[in-house]
C-alpha cells in the first residue's frame, strides 16, 4: 500500500514538473524510434535513444543517434500537428494551429548544437556527423522543407544518399562502446533535472 501510494506521488511530480510539450515529444520520439529499430538492420546501422550528455548551458537531450559507416547521425524528433513555417537560416519557426500561432527553435540550429556538444564529448570531428530533423506525419509544411528537413517516410531515401563512407569497422565499434557507457551512466535522475532546466528555459522565455 506505501509502496502504490509513493508511486502516485512520484506520477503526480512529474505531471507538474514536465511541460506538455516535453510529453508531447516523448510520445513522438518512442514512435520514430520504432520505425528506426525496423530499418537499422538493412542499413547495417546500430541505434541509441533519448541520450542525456553534458552541454554549455547545462545537459542536452538528443533523441537518436545512429552510427554507421556513413557516420554519426544525429537526429531530432518533431511532434507538431498543424502548418509548419521555416527555413534554414531563421532563428525561429512557426505553428499554425486553429488560428493560433507558436513559435519554436529552428530545429536545424537545435540538433547543430547537440551535434556539437556529442562531437566535443566523443572527440569525434564535426565533419564525421550528419544531422536530421525528422517531423511526424501530424504536421503539413506551408514552405518548402529545408535540406535534412523530411518525415519519417523519407528515411530511407534520405540514408541511401549517404553513399560515402567516413568510418571504419573498429571506429564504429568505438564509437558505440562510448555511446553505451554514456546511456549507461545516465540516471532517472538525469532525466528530471533535465525537464525541469527545460521547463525553466521555456519559461523564461515566455516572461
Amino acid at each position: 500500500m506505501l509502496t502504490l501510494i509513493l508511486i502516485i506521488i512520484i506520477i503526480i511530480i512529474l505531471i507538474k514538473v514536465i511541460p506538455r510539450s516535453y510529453k508531447t515529444g516523448k510520445i513522438g520520439e518512442g514512435i520514430l524510434a520504432i520505425h528506426l529499430s525496423k530499418i537499422t538492420s538493412q542499413y547495417d546501422l546500430s541505434l541509441i535513444n533519448n541520450l542525456i550528455i553534458p552541454s554549455n548551458n547545462g545537459t542536452t537531450q538528443i533523441d537518436h543517434i545512429l552510427v554507421g559507416k556513413m557516420g554519426i547521425i544525429v537526429v531530432e524528433t518533431k511532434n507538431y500537428s498543424g502548418w509548419i513555417f521555416g527555413d534554414k537560416n531563421s532563428k525561429t519557426w512557426t505553428q499554425t494551429f486553429y488560428k493560433n500561432k507558436y513559435q519554436f527553435q529552428n530545429p536545424l540550429h537545435q540538433n547543430y548544437k547537440h551535434l556539437m556538444s556529442l562531437s566535443e564529448i566523443l572527440k569525434i570531428p564535426p565533419q564525421r556527423f550528419h544531422s536530421l530533423v525528422v517531423f511526424l506525419d501530424r504536421c503539413q509544411f506551408k514552405t518548402t522543407m529545408p535540406d535534412n528537413v523530411i518525415h519519417p517516410d523519407q528515411i530511407n531515401n534520405w540514408i541511401e544518399n549517404q553513399n560515402r563512407t567516413i568510418l571504419s569497422d573498429i571506429e564504429i565499434q568505438n564509437i558505440i562502446s562510448k555511446l553505451d557507457k554514456l546511456k549507461l551512466n545516465m540516471t532517472f535522475l538525469d532525466g528530471i533535472r533535465h525537464s525541469r532546466s527545460l521547463k525553466k528555459n521555456i519559461n523564461n522565455k515566455t516572461k
